[in-house]
């Protein structure tokens, strides 16, 4: 067994939530910038949802665990890898994968998660920008999954770094734990006077029942907008396929590769 430590040549496993068609199409794009970025490093993939994977082999797909491809290169000889979060925030999910790949035979150099310094909100800040550019009384609204964990808080942060830069016309909030709720959100938009809103999934990607949560009949956020006479609009995806996003997660995977011994 030939131990391979050489940082041109480290393992670099991105690992992300879930496998479905839309998410895979989002992955494809990240895949293409990482490789563009990374030449000559082995790239894996990995998916942290037991559901997902259940689901999977049913269906006669075999996806891996990030333990399950760490086992995979320990057995070829690597004694470090990186393991590159592609979620938003440092909440629950992210320190699952943590505990996960703790303690492993191969270490791991762990890359931060999308929004994790405040170089990331400024990068992300300006492809928010950049992809919703500014209509006349229409405001951007970026609606987030939301979380019980202290990151909850990354939201507030992100919305005050675009509103530095782009103005008043952004607002956030969130579909379930945490806060902005869509009532405070939807307050908020009134209160300045918007006649239209755009309504943009803060998520990687954003799957059927987010959009259901978006823009399906009864409670959604769109009827609830369009009932109080704001002409509102959906944007479907979320924002993993836009230029910029994966290039912050390259970021990311060049500090991890660094602290490699």
């Amino acid at each position: 067994m030939c131990l391979n430590n050489d940082r041109s040549k480290i393992p670099i496993v991105l690992t992300a939530f879930g496998t479905t068609s839309r998410a895979m199409k989002t992955y494809a794009v990240v895949d293409k910038v990482v490789r563009m970025h990374f030449p000559g490093h082995d790239i894996r993939w990995a998916y942290t949802s037991r559901v997902v994977k259940d689901s999977a082999r049913k269906e006669g797909r075999e996806i891996k665990s990030p333990s399950e491809v760490l086992n995979d290169l320990a057995a070829e000889g690597h004694s470090w890898a990186v393991v590159q979060s592609l979620h938003l925030l440092c909440g629950h999910e992210f320190y699952r994968m943590i505990d996960e790949v703790s303690n492993h035979i191969v270490r791991v150099s762990v890359g931060l998660p999308l929004l994790s310094s405040p170089m990331d909100y400024g990068r992300m800040a300006d492809v928010i920008g950049r992809a919703f550019p500014a209509y006349d009384l229409e405001a951007t609204v970026l609606i987030g999954h939301g979380t019980d964990h202290p990151a909850w808080s990354s939201y507030l942060a992100f919305l005050w770094v675009l509103r530095r830069r782009f103005g008043p016309r952004f607002f956030i909030g969130v579909i379930e734990d945490g806060m902005p709720t869509m009532e405070d959100t939807l307050k908020t938009v009134m209160e300045a006077g918007f006649l239209k809103v755009r309504l943009v999934p803060l998520l990687l990607v954003a799957g059927r029942h987010f959009q259901e949560d978006l823009a399906g009949s009864g409670g959604s956020w769109k009827c609830m907008f369009e009932q109080v006479g704001l002409e509102t609009v959906v944007h479907c995806d979320g924002i993993g396929e836009l230029p910029g996003v994966a290039d912050v997660f390259c970021g990311h995977i060049q500090d991890a590769i660094e602290v490699v011994l």
